[in-house]
């Protein structure tokens, strides 16, 4: 570690927050392996001055976009959010109002396709299978596999 000054922490915090979003505390760890401690505490008071650096937006754009491109059960989000160095009540906050049905039912659309073609009960153990992993409660995933099963059993095409 060297001391550094803190206007290189911030000019290496920007470096890294270009890239891609970082929680407050994964920028504490990437800069104290250069910086002083009280480098990196001005430069985060600093970036966090500037609104550059903000863990409930942060844990507001995770959330959206797991829910839209990755969906997973919410409880599952806010772990993720925490193991990133999120505050846990913040976590919450931010997959607070979602629904966990709708997002099963997204993850399943998703992966159904996948399935086509395998017989009803390979493809209903399947696809409740990967709803499970992803977080969803039994009772959903089941409940959920099969409203897929029908609604892909009727779109497909009689032979």
């Amino acid at each position: 570690m060297t001391e550094g000054t803190p206007s290189a922490a911030v000019a290496e915090a920007l470096r890294l927050l270009a890239r891609r979003p970082l929680t407050e505390a994964r920028l504490r760890q990437r800069l104290e392996q250069t910086f002083s401690p009280a480098a990196v505490e001005e430069a985060v008071e600093r970036l966090k001055a500037l609104g550059y650096l903000d863990d409930r937006r942060f844990a507001q754009v995770w959330a959206a976009q797991r829910e839209r491109h990755r969906p997973k059960a919410r409880w599952l989000i806010a772990r993720e959010l925490v193991e990133q160095g999120i505050h846990p009540r913040i976590a919450q906050e931010a997959v607070q109002g979602g629904d966990d049905a709708v997002l099963a039912r997204r993850c399943a659309q998703q992966w159904a396709p996948r399935l086509q073609g395998l017989p009803r009960t390979t493809f209903l153990r399947r696809l409740y299978a990967y709803l499970r992993r992803r977080g969803f409660a039994p009772s959903l995933a089941r409940q959920v596999a099969l409203e897929v099963w029908q609604q892909t059993s009727l779109e497909a095409p009689r032979a």
